[in-house]
């Protein structure tokens, strides 16, 4: 016998497929799993839902060259992914959740109304009052359908019916608006069998922007404000004369102060336009002197001193009002403090028509006030 036989030489272990093997180190490859991927799938699409970020977020190099750094192995969700099956799946788990909070509740306080969007299509609009806040449940595009009362109650009452899985007595109120459609709504739905109990109430913010745009009506005010609204159109309507206003702002003040437009649909902008002149008077007086290139009437206004006068006492009249439009527009807001707002509102008007008398406020004032001389509930009339 052969001494080789005897022990395990490298030929013998070659045949009996013992190859001797190197010591190397396992190369780690990053992986994931398919829940994993899709996990993150969803998230990252839920940045883009949620931040109100664009689709392509994700597909910039930059970002793919730090998802890259983070994990090699994962590849971000494409546009047309997040537009498509993700946003389905994030909306279906969104709407199941909300379906499950909205039947544990016993009671249901809708809001309603009607807007046009860009495309001038109506849509109308439900929201639920829920104590975790407001909840947008539905926007439908109404087509052809006339937006009369009675349509209106038909196409609620159609909607409260899945809302309510057909059990209406869960409902407990109705918030809309308050032009006269509505108005005339609120008889209709009462009738309705299952809603006879609803208790129907005025939208609050809305009927404390009517109140100010009424009192912008009286002579008075009407006359300062069309000034205010003049002196800001000739600087928001013009770049170089804005500009340039800008600048003497940075002169005077160290700062900009924006110049703001009243807009009816735009609450409290009415307060916005005369505080955006009164944080500029230096500066809007100083243009008006110094340069020559406004319309003839405007700089009449700039140097009055008299208008001044007028656009501070008008900032003292609205900022309480304004405040309770801020107040009303809270996610707090409950119905147990509109009374006591809208008195609050009334008592301060007569003490401004006090300090600021004339025939027209005080007629108005009156018509605030009931046959015993207390402040009325004015959001009623309104």
């Amino acid at each position: 016998m052969h001494d080789h036989d005897l022990y395990e030489c490298a030929a013998t272990k070659v045949k009996l497929g013992k190859r001797p093997t190197s010591s190397q180190e396992k190369i780690a490859f990053p992986t994931l799993s398919t829940a994993q991927h899709e996990a993150l799938d969803e998230d990252f699409a839920a940045v883009c839902y949620e931040e109100g970020l664009p689709f392509t977020l994700f597909e910039s190099p930059a970002m793919k060259r730090a998802l890259h750094r983070l994990n090699p192995s994962y590849k971000p969700p494409s546009r047309q992914k997040i537009a498509g099956p993700l946003l389905d799946k994030a909306y279906s788990k969104a709407k199941h959740k909300v379906e499950v909070y909205l039947d544990s509740l016993s009671e249901l306080n809708v809001i309603t109304d009607e807007s046009s969007n860009i495309n001038k299509a109506r849509i109308a609009n439900i929201s639920i009052h829920t104590p975790i806040g407001s909840i947008h449940w539905l926007s439908e595009d109404l087509g052809s359908m006339q937006s009369t009362s009675v349509n209106m109650v038909e196409w609620l009452e159609r909607h409260l019916h899945t809302l309510t899985h057909g059990n209406l007595e869960r409902m407990n109120s109705c918030a809309t608006d308050t032009c006269a459609a509505m108005l005339s709504m609120w008889e209709h739905l009462c009738l309705k069998p299952g809603l006879q109990h609803l208790f129907v109430i005025p939208c609050d913010s809305h009927g404390i922007q009517l109140l100010v745009q009424d009192l912008m009506s009286i002579p008075q005010f009407k006359k300062v404000h069309d000034d205010a609204q003049t002196v800001a159109k000739a600087f928001k309507n013009a770049h170089l004369q804005y500009a340039r206003l800008r600048d003497l702002q940075h002169q005077e003040y160290g700062r900009t102060w924006a110049i703001v437009l009243a807009v009816a649909t735009r609450w409290g902008s009415q307060k916005g336009l005369l505080d955006g002149l009164l944080h500029s008077k230096a500066a809007i007086q100083c243009y008006a002197v110094r340069f020559q290139d406004m319309p003839k009437d405007v700089p009449d206004i700039m140097l009055s001193s008299e208008f001044w006068s007028n656009l501070e006492a008008l900032q003292i009249i609205l900022k309480p009002l304004n405040v309770a439009l801020r107040m009303s527009e809270s996610n707090r807001s409950t119905l147990a403090h509109i009374v006591s707002r809208w008195n609050t509102i009334v008592v301060h008007l007569e003490e401004m028509k006090t300090l600021y008398p004339s025939e027209e406020f005080e007629k108005f004032m009156t018509n605030e006030r009931d046959e015993r001389g207390k402040p009325k509930g004015a959001f009623l009339k309104r």
